[in-house]
């Protein structure tokens, strides 16, 4: 799907986190002033704000980012209703039934991961798996280093508003990686829910020494 002006602007923001207008730049072919009019107007609409650096020598610069508002345009799968019914069966069968119901949903995922890598190396394993979560709204980017090391990087999270108040979901998330690539190490990096720009998970394949 083409993406108006706009909305690319915000994308690149969300990926982005917070930026010059020069590193906006790059993601445009049009001319600085129209990308310029565009921001103007989405700062004034409440999606995006502007940021002063002072400096010691010189003109202060400046930055951009998301409002919550901004973030807020991006795919959001949880909404207020389905928190409220988490904390309704918390206040009506207790904490445990509120685990026990996010283990299933934990379950549903790894099944339907599964289905579409069995079978699979791991580097098409690592990329069917950032496409799903891509379909689901994650904003999803993967990385290979030298040294074989996978990254995948989620820049929006379409469950934060649940996350946030049950970290399950997190744990979860990592649990479910563990069993997909056990005969990796999979670290988490860092996650939306704690105030970081993105989530970041790290898959590395154990080698026979570490295996040791």
């Amino acid at each position: 799907m083409k993406l108006t002006t706009k909305q690319k602007i915000l994308y690149v923001l969300k990926k982005d986190h917070d930026i010059t207008m020069n590193k906006i730049m790059k993601h445009f072919t049009i001319s600085e002033i129209a990308v310029r009019k565009h921001i103007h107007k989405l700062e004034q609409q409440g999606f995006i704000r502007k940021h002063t650096h002072k400096q010691d020598i010189g003109r202060p610069y400046y930055t951009y980012s998301l409002t919550e508002k901004g973030h807020k345009t991006f795919p959001n799968q949880d909404g207020n209703l389905a928190l409220q019914l988490l904390q309704d069966l918390e206040g009506l069968q207790g904490s445990q039934a509120v685990t026990d119901l996010l283990s299933k949903r934990m379950e549903r995922e790894k099944n339907s991961f599964h289905e579409k890598i069995k079978n699979k190396k791991l580097d098409e394993k690592i990329s069917r798996i950032a496409c799903m979560q891509n379909e689901k709204g994650y904003m999803t980017e993967v990385k290979k280093s030298e040294d074989g090391t996978y990254e995948i990087i989620y820049y929006n999270c379409p469950v934060a508003s649940i996350a946030n108040s049950y970290n399950e979901i997190c744990k979860n998330d990592k649990r479910v990686f563990e069993e997909l690539f056990s005969d990796c190490e999979v670290l988490s990096r860092s996650l939306i829910t704690k105030g970081d720009p993105h989530c970041r998970w790290t898959i590395k394949k154990r080698t026979k020494d570490d295996l040791r």
